[in-house]
C-alpha cells in the first residue's frame, strides 16, 4: 500500500487528503456534513451493485501553488468575511481507483490529478457560537455554543478547535501537464540518449581503429582511453542538451493541449456573475460556500436511490442515477439564467463532472454535463455558514432539523426547505 502521504503546511488540508488515501476502506476527517452525507450515500451505491472498491492517492512532491501573490504556497484566500474565511487548498497527486465484482478486478482507473479543497476557518469565534452543528458524536443540530458546554442530547463536549477547521466542498482535476509525466519523461530521454551517443561514438572509433595501421595491438587501450571521455561528456553534456529538447517539446505538446482542453466554464467569471444578481437580495451571499452547498447536495442526490425522499430534492420527477459509481466535480459551474419570481429566487445552472460508470461488469470514466434548477426564497439573508440551516418551528417553537425532515416533529407544521436554503427544482442529464 502507498506510504507516501500529503505534507501540505495547512493542518486541516493536510489531514483530509492523507485521509482520503484509501477512501472508502478509511474515515475520511475533517469534512462537513453535507460531505460525509454524499460520501454514505456513494458507499452505498457501491454495495447496490455489488462493487469493492480499493482507492489510492499518491501525492506529489511538489504543491500547487494557485495564484503567484500567494503568501503561503498552496493556497489562496477565495472569501474572508465577518465570521468564516475560505481558503482554497492543492496539491498535485495521483489517483489510482481499482474495482472489484465477486473478488476479481473488473476496472483499474488511473490519473494525474489536482486535489482542490476548500477549508473554512474561523474569524470571530464569538460570532461563529450562534451558528448551528451537528454533533460530531449523536448527530443532533444543536447551537455550537451548547456543544461547547455539552451536547443536551448526548452529552458530549467540544472544543471549537474540534469544529473547525473543516473541509466545505472538495474536488479532483486533470492535471495534463504534472510533475510526474515530466520526470517520466525526463529520465526516460537522459536513458535512451545516452544510449544512443555511446553507440553512435563505439561504432566510430571501431571503425576508425580498425582501418588504421596496428590497430589490432592498440584496440583495447585507444578504445579504453578514448572512449571514457567521449562517452562521459555525450552523456553528461549532449544529452542533456536532448533532454532539455525533448522535454521543452513535451511540455509545449502538454501546454498546448492544456488549452484546447480547458475546464468548461471560468469559475471567476460565473462567480462575479452570480454574485453581482445574488447581492441585491442577499448581502452575504458568496459563492464558494454556494458552490460547496450546491455540489454537495447535488452528489446526495445522484448516490440516493429515492431522491424524491430528500427535501434538498423538490421534484415530483424521480431522477435515476443509479448507473453513476463515482462523480468527480469539474470546478466549476456555468449560469444559464437568473430570475427572481414570487417571492422565490431561480437559478439555471450547469454542473459539469467526470462520471464512472457501471454497465453490467463494464466500468468507465466519461464527461457530463447535468443542468439544474435550484431556487430559495429570496428573502433569506445568508448565515455565512456552510452547512444547511436550522430553523425553531413557527407554531410551537421546537428546533427542526429542516436539512433531514419537511414536518415538525412535535406539532406536525409542514416546511418547505427552499424557504430557508437553496434546494434543486430539477437536475437532468444533458
Amino acid at each position: 500500500m502507498n506510504e507516501k502521504y500529503f505534507e501540505n503546511k495547512d493542518d486541516t488540508f493536510r489531514e483530509f487528503a492523507n485521509s482520503m488515501i484509501h477512501y472508502p476502506d478509511s474515515e475520511v476527517k475533517c469534512v462537513s456534513n453535507l460531505i460525509k452525507k454524499s460520501l454514505i450515500k456513494q458507499k452505498e451505491r457501491f454495495k447496490y451493485h455489488g462493487i469493492r472498491v480499493e482507492s489510492e492517492i499518491i501525492p506529489s512532491d511538489k504543491k500547487t501553488e494557485l495564484q503567484d501573490y500567494s503568501k503561503t504556497f498552496g493556497y489562496y484566500v477565495t472569501n474572508n468575511n465577518q465570521t468564516f474565511k475560505n481558503e482554497l487548498q492543492a496539491n498535485e497527486c495521483l489517483k489510482i481507483t481499482k474495482f472489484y465484482k465477486n473478488n476479481k478486478l473488473i476496472k483499474k482507473l488511473k490519473f494525474d490529478n489536482i486535489l482542490y479543497a476548500n477549508v473554512t476557518k474561523v474569524n470571530d469565534t464569538k460570532n461563529v457560537e450562534h451558528h448551528s452543528y451537528n454533533c460530531p458524536n449523536c448527530g443532533n443540530l444543536i447551537m455550537i455554543k451548547e456543544l461547547l458546554n455539552g451536547c443536551h442530547y448526548c452529552g458530549s463536549k467540544f472544543l471549537l478547535s474540534d469544529l473547525y477547521p473543516v473541509v466545505t466542498n472538495y474536488y479532483h482535476l486533470k492535471n495534463t501537464l504534472s510533475s510526474r509525466k515530466v520526470d517520466k519523461v525526463v529520465n526516460k530521454t537522459i536513458t535512451r540518449v545516452s544510449l544512443i551517443i555511446a553507440a553512435i561514438l563505439t561504432t566510430l572509433i571501431c571503425i576508425y581503429l580498425l582501418f588504421k595501421e596496428n590497430s589490432i595491438e592498440q584496440f583495447g587501450i585507444v578504445l579504453s582511453l578514448i572512449m571514457a571521455p567521449f562517452i562521459f561528456c555525450g552523456i553528461f553534456f549532449l544529452s542533456y542538451f536532448h533532454v532539455a529538447l525533448f522535454t521543452g517539446f513535451y511540455i509545449l505538446v502538454s501546454a498546448i493541449s492544456g488549452a484546447f482542453y480547458k475546464e468548461p466554464v471560468n469559475t471567476m467569471s460565473t462567480k462575479t456573475e452570480i454574485e453581482n444578481f445574488m447581492k441585491k437580495y442577499d448581502p452575504n451571499f458568496t459563492y464558494f460556500l454556494f458552490q460547496g452547498k450546491i455540489t454537495s447536495m447535488f452528489k446526495e442526490i445522484i448516490f440516493s436511490d429515492n431522491p424524491r425522499s430528500l427535501p434538498i430534492y423538490n421534484s415530483n420527477v424521480n431522477c435515476n442515477f443509479t448507473n453513476i459509481l463515482e462523480s468527480d466535480y469539474r470546478g466549476g459551474l456555468k449560469i444559464n439564467s437568473m430570475i427572481e419570481k414570487d417571492g422565490y429566487i431561480y437559478i439555471d445552472l450547469m454542473i459539469y463532472t467526470y462520471d464512472t460508470i457501471i454497465q453490467g461488469n463494464n466500468i468507465f470514466k466519461t464527461k457530463n454535463k447535468y443542468r439544474a434548477v435550484v431556487s430559495r426564497k429570496s428573502s433569506v439573508i445568508s448565515t455565512s455558514d456552510f452547512r444547511i440551516q436550522s430553523i425553531n418551528c413557527k407554531n410551537c417553537g421546537a428546533p427542526i432539523d429542516i436539512e433531514n425532515n419537511n414536518k415538525c416533529a412535535y406539532c406536525d407544521c409542514n416546511y418547505e426547505l427552499k424557504d430557508y436554503e437553496f434546494v434543486f427544482e430539477s437536475l437532468n442529464l444533458e
